[in-house]
């Protein structure tokens, strides 16, 4: 994966006013570079696999192409069942947010009210860069906040820019 480092936001401008694609582009920020390429519920699954470690794979192993050693992690069903795991403890979690006596939710509805509240299997990506580096500075401004100010720290973000090509369209 290649990596470029912006000292200005002049700079990040700069490169993607340049970096025109005929094929989308798709980008997603993150506050920190460190953590994996995975949502907060793929990153829960890594953790539980020992993807925490020291050198472990930081990217989701999408469709069961995962092994630790001679042990295939991700058998046939196991990410549903996660998955289905995961909507359920919401569900349980959200008593009462919805009022007294609520009507009956489907589960794509679950789905939109847990969105929310970061219940998110999904990986969130944009087709516009701004958003994408809007989001990610945006959580670092709040963490830098302090009762005198905002204190810049130097910290680093990062953004993923995904191309659209044939093998990313046969997944779509």
């Amino acid at each position: 994966m290649e990596t470029l480092q912006f000292k200005q936001w002049s700079e990040f401008r700069n490169f993607v006013d340049q970096d025109r694609q005929i094929l989308p582009v798709y980008w997603r920020g993150q506050r920190a570079p460190s953590w994996p390429l995975a949502s907060s519920f793929e990153r829960t699954i890594l953790d539980m696999c020992g993807g925490s470690r020291e050198g472990a794979s930081r990217i989701y192993p999408y469709d069961g192409r995962f092994n630790r050693g001679e042990r295939k992690i991700w058998e046939p069903g196991f990410y549903p069942a996660m998955r289905d795991r995961y909507l359920d403890t919401f569900k349980v979690a959200a008593s009462g947010l919805r009022g007294p006596n609520p009507r009956p939710l489907s589960t794509e509805e679950w789905w939109a009210l847990g969105r929310h509240y970061g219940l998110v299997p999904l990986l969130d990506w944009t087709e516009k860069p701004y958003i994408a580096a809007f989001f990610t500075l945006t959580e670092m401004l709040d963490l830098m906040r302090t009762p005198s100010g905002i204190s810049f720290s130097g910290e680093v973000v990062a953004l993923y820019r995904l191309f659209h090509n044939e093998q990313l369209a046969r997944w779509l």
